[in-house]
Order: C-alpha cells, then sequence, then structure tokens
C-alpha cells in the first residue's frame, strides 16, 4: 500500500483508505453510484476508484482508451480486474442487453415483428452483423453466444 495525499491505495484488492487529518484511517471509503461503479473524493474531485487506482499503478489513461472491470463486476477494483479498451471492446465484455431491449432482456437478440422470429445481430467495431433469425429465444440465445466467441476478442466471458 502506498499513501497519495490523502489516500492509501491498495491496487492488489481494489481499496482506497482515507488517512484523515487526526491520525485515524476511514477504511474501504467509496461510495456505489446508481451504475455500479465507487466513487470517492479524491482531494479534488469526485471520481470512480477504477480510475483512481489505474492511475495509481499506469499513470494517466489515454484519451481513446476506457477502463474495463475484465469480470463484469463494476465494484470489483482490483488492479488485476482492470485493463485498458476502446470502446467497442468495453462493449463487448458487456454482461446484460441495453436497457432498451425490452423483447428479450438478452445481448444481441431482439424479436423481428414481422415474422415473429428471434433476430441474432452482433456488433464487431464499427460492423453491426447479422447473424440469423430464429424460432425460439433459447436457440437465438446460443446463436449470440456462439457468435460473441468468434467476434469478441475482449470478452473473456464469452468461452464459458
Amino acid at each position: 500500500m502506498k499513501n497519495l495525499s490523502k489516500l492509501v491505495i491498495d491496487p492488489e484488492n481494489g481499496i482506497i483508505d482515507r488517512m484523515m487529518h487526526s491520525g485515524k484511517i476511514r477504511k474501504n471509503i467509496g461510495t456505489p453510484s446508481t451504475g455500479g461503479y465507487v466513487r470517492t473524493w479524491d482531494g479534488t474531485r469526485n471520481r470512480t476508484v477504477h480510475h483512481i487506482i489505474w492511475e495509481f499503478v499506469n499513470g494517466s489513461i489515454p484519451d481513446h482508451l476506457e477502463i474495463d472491470h475484465i469480470n463484469g463486476v463494476r465494484n470489483d477494483n482490483r488492479i488485476s480486474n482492470l485493463r485498458l479498451v476502446n470502446r467497442s471492446q468495453n462493449n463487448q465484455n458487456r454482461l446484460r442487453a441495453r436497457s432498451d431491449n425490452v423483447t428479450s432482456f438478452s445481448k444481441g437478440v431482439s424479436l423481428h415483428k414481422q415474422s415473429n422470429r428471434w433476430r441474432v445481430r452482433i456488433r464487431a467495431g464499427a460492423e453491426q452483423i447479422h447473424i440469423g433469425m430464429f424460432d425460439t429465444i433459447e436457440e437465438a440465445r446460443v446463436g449470440y453466444a456462439d457468435a460473441a466467441k468468434l467476434y469478441h476478442t475482449h470478452n473473456p466471458l464469452a468461452s464459458k
């Protein structure tokens, strides 16, 4: 553990403690945001804990990159669970479907109303690829999972 300003950062465990002026230490500071990320005051502004930990270990984050939680758990800020990726790669590791996908609640699967079949699409970079139409939602989910193994090179959970 190293001390940065009044923060005591433990990258291996993904936690930050705060050294108070009195000498007391507040353990594991931070408050979960509505999005599930843990945020805390760094002495200048309110920031996510994973950004503070990443920058403490690796330096600043390039403008075109983001920090991805490898296991998809937004409050698991261990340095071994964090990596730099671009936006497309970060989206590949998304565990859930978009919030506007109310037909299947499955990533990449939607109901095609004209045919009443399940359509599977996947995004690879800027390209959206049509995988196919399926009679059941279970077949469609398997179709998406197979496509993710092929197209999503940055999704460590796709092979599970």
